[in-house]
Parts: structure tokens; C-alpha cells; sequence
């Protein structure tokens, strides 16, 4: 599978791009984990929802990468893992870090 977005596999990129942009803003943390990137959103659910959400349209887009929703206790945090095997992880990370961090 080539490691690569098609952002023409969405019906609407643009729309995709800003619900991206303004989810990734309200990002409390990042970090590098193995095969990828750990990002923290506020532990309220409307964050949990909005990775969700997120999820199933980068899916289309980026069926290459891994996904994983963990909802810490207390509030702590909602978790969005992304990553795959050395391929993705190079991608993610020269991709999405350098814009996060």
C-alpha cells in the first residue's frame, strides 16, 4: 500500500482540512510513540466524538494509517494514537510533527 494522502477520496477536502486544523489546535500534548504519534485533546467527551469523527474521514484519505482512541479517567485526557509499521511512522512524523510541535 503506498504511503501517500488522496485527499480526493473525500467529498469534501477543504471542510476535512479545517475540522483538522481546529481539532489539532486544541491538541494539550504530542508525543512520539513507537510506529507514530500520541496526541492528548481536554478529557471532555466532545473531544473523544470529534477524534472519532476525525477518524473516519482520515480513513478514506490515509487507509495506511493505524488508529487508536484511549479515554483517560478523571478527565485526563483523550488520547488519538496514530502510526503503523517504519513506513507510516517516518510519515507521520516528518508529516504532522513538525506543524504540532
Amino acid at each position: 500500500m503506498p504511503i501517500a494522502c488522496d485527499l480526493s477520496a473525500l467529498d469534501d477536502p477543504e471542510r476535512h482540512k479545517m475540522q483538522f486544523k481546529r481539532l489539532f489546535e486544541e491538541r494539550e500534548e504530542v508525543k512520539r510513540v513507537e510506529g507514530g504519534l500520541a496526541v492528548r485533546f481536554p478529557g471532555e467527551t466532545r473531544f473523544a466524538e470529534r477524534a472519532v469523527d476525525f477518524i473516519s474521514r482520515e480513513r478514506k484519505c490515509c487507509p495506511f494509517l493505524t488508529f487508536q482512541i484511549a479515554i483517560a479517567p478523571d478527565g485526563r485526557g483523550v488520547w488519538l494514537y496514530m502510526g503503523g509499521d517504519e513506513r507510516v511512522e517516518d510519515y507521520i512524523t516528518s508529516s504532522f510533527e513538525q506543524a504540532w510541535m
